[in-house]
């Protein structure tokens, strides 16, 4: 099983112009990244070989001129990401769910795989650090998008917060 994380980055130059670099790097190991709203204005995926070689990518990009702070989300496999498929979108509306899990309610690995049968979501794996799991999620428009984060991921009983870092194009 590959090494992955999810890189949180904040950026000193255009969003767009960071996105489109990090979509020439997938023999680096980015396997996509999304500009979002907020204090961080870049979401991505990386997988590697292992975890050191992934290391010395994460510092290498911190070394980068036009990034100005990363926050890396080490993420904790489980054996059903060897069933995963490749995140992709093709909704206009997509946002990145940060969730904290109630584990006297529900393991994270049982949260991941049931957020992962949910109409909407596209990509969901547990990590580490102040949030257990993150969820990818699409909608045709903004109302679909406030059903699905509101009405259908939120009132999960173990679902004991969430942070949404909503996307953007353009």
């Amino acid at each position: 099983m590959n090494a992955a994380s999810f890189l949180l980055i904040k950026t000193r130059c255009n969003v767009h112009d960071l996105v489109n670099k990090f979509a020439q790097r997938r023999e680096e190991g980015v396997m996509w990244s999304l500009p979002i709203y907020g204090p961080y204005q870049v979401i991505c995926y990386l997988e590697h070989s292992s975890y050191p070689e992934m290391e010395r990518y994460v510092e290498m990009l911190r070394e980068e001129p036009e990034i100005q702070e990363i926050d890396a989300r080490r993420v904790k496999p489980i054996p059903e990401d060897v069933e995963l498929r490749p995140f992709t979108t093709s909704a206009p509306e997509v946002a990145a769910l940060l969730i904290k899990v109630d584990y006297r309610i529900q393991k994270e690995r049982d949260l991941t795989l049931q957020l992962r049968r949910i109409n909407g979501v596209t990509f969901a794996r547990a990590m580490w650090g102040p949030d257990d799991i993150i969820a990818l999620v699409e909608a045709q428009n903004p109302e679909e998008m406030r059903n699905l984060i509101c009405d259908d991921i939120k009132v999960i009983p173990s679902v004991s917060g969430n942070v949404t870092l909503y996307g953007y194009a353009g």
